[in-house]
């Protein structure tokens, strides 16, 4: 499935759109209540982690199917906040099956959304598809 923002089950539901809802709820939620220089920890099942690292970065649904925002078994992912802000300033994997115990490079929101931005202004911008 390329495009599994899109999908559509018989009853009409699109459950990737649902989830993405409720990941910008739970990151709301989580930039109301966390203290300005704090720390939280979110333990939650793969896609919805993926969903808020999304509205975390401010991506668009597109970025779903990104492989590089994959969580796999036990993966940790890292985002500084400014305080009082609303989306990630950057981002990195502390933890992932392909980091071999090593913290990732930090990873700048804006050229995160820059990629996006770009990609969507190919003629024919790749798809990517990501089976869970």
């Amino acid at each position: 499935l390329t495009e599994p923002w899109s999908m559509e089950l018989a009853s009409g539901i699109r459950p990737v759109r649902l989830l993405l809802e409720r990941a910008l709820g739970v990151w709301k939620r989580l930039c109301l209540e966390t203290p300005g220089e704090g720390t939280t920890l979110v333990v939650a099942h793969g896609a919805l982690n993926r969903a808020v690292l999304m509205k975390a970065l401010g991506l668009p649904d597109r970025a779903y199917a990104d492989p590089m925002l994959r969580f796999t078994n036990c993966a940790v992912a890292e985002l500084e906040v400014p305080s009082g802000g609303q989306h990630a300033s950057r981002w990195r994997w502390l933890y992932s099956e392909d980091s071999q115990g090593q913290p990732g490079p930090w990873r700048s929101a804006r050229e995160e959304r820059s990629r996006y931005a770009f990609l969507k202004n190919l003629p024919h911008a790749p798809k990517t598809s990501v089976s869970d």
